[in-house]
């Protein structure tokens, strides 16, 4: 979900050590730094966003009986949608986008190596973690449009923001843009595939640091 409610949130004051106790939000508008509204003084690209996980799905499927059964094909195919839009500036976004609540408005701010963009991916666990570069011809990269992958090294700095944020487990998706480091999306969940599997196995001893 995400945001946690309250219950789970009272719940995890009682206790001591939790993994990712303390990220109780992901939404974009609460992890975002790229933020812009309708008198945002900035001239360059935005990009249009959903506000929560997986465009909310998930957190209607948590509320409703079965339904994680009966939004289950529906959230598939919604993942496999592009649903982000850029736009050349602000001026020229819908004005209908600045008065809903489920999107958020950012500077565009992609990785760029001449004609190719690129999406950095880090998995983390506690002290370990694994970080992987994702290129594509399109500005907006999903799945179905990656045409390169590599293993590369997670910057410190990274790791040092995330610990700030309470970030103990899951997916950061994040660029290098003109040598800083812009976080595009986080997710405590990361999705199962094979890769993931692999990465498991390489993260699994980062439990070991919540062990006091």
């Amino acid at each position: 979900m995400t945001t946690l409610s309250p219950p789970y949130c009272d719940l995890i004051n009682n206790y001591s050590n939790v993994v990712n106790g303390k990220l109780l939000d992901i939404s974009k508008r609460s992890i975002s730094a790229q933020l812009l509204d309708q008198h945002s003084d900035y001239q360059g690209p935005v990009i249009v966003k959903p506000n929560r996980n997986a465009r909310g799905l998930t957190d209607i499927a948590m509320r409703i009986p079965n339904g994680a059964f009966i939004l289950k094909e529906e959230i598939i195919r919604a993942k496999k949608n592009v649903v982000y839009r850029v736009f050349e500036s602000l001026q020229s976004v819908p004005a209908a986008y600045f008065t809903n609540e489920e999107l958020v408005i950012e500077r565009y701010l992609p990785e760029r190596e001449d004609d190719m963009y690129y999406l950095r991916v880090c998995i983390l666990l506690g002290d370990k973690h694994i970080s992987a570069r994702v290129g594509s011809k399109s500005g907006v990269i999903k799945g179905v449009n990656v045409i390169s992958r590599e293993i590369v090294e997670t910057p410190q700095a990274l790791l040092e923001e995330m610990k700030r944020r309470g970030f103990d487990y899951g997916k950061v998706d994040f660029g290098i843009h003109k040598g800083e480091i812009v976080i595009y999306d986080t997710n405590r969940t990361p999705g199962h595939s094979s890769n993931n599997i692999q990465n498991a196995t390489l993260l699994a001893d980062g439990i070991e640091s919540f062990i006091h």
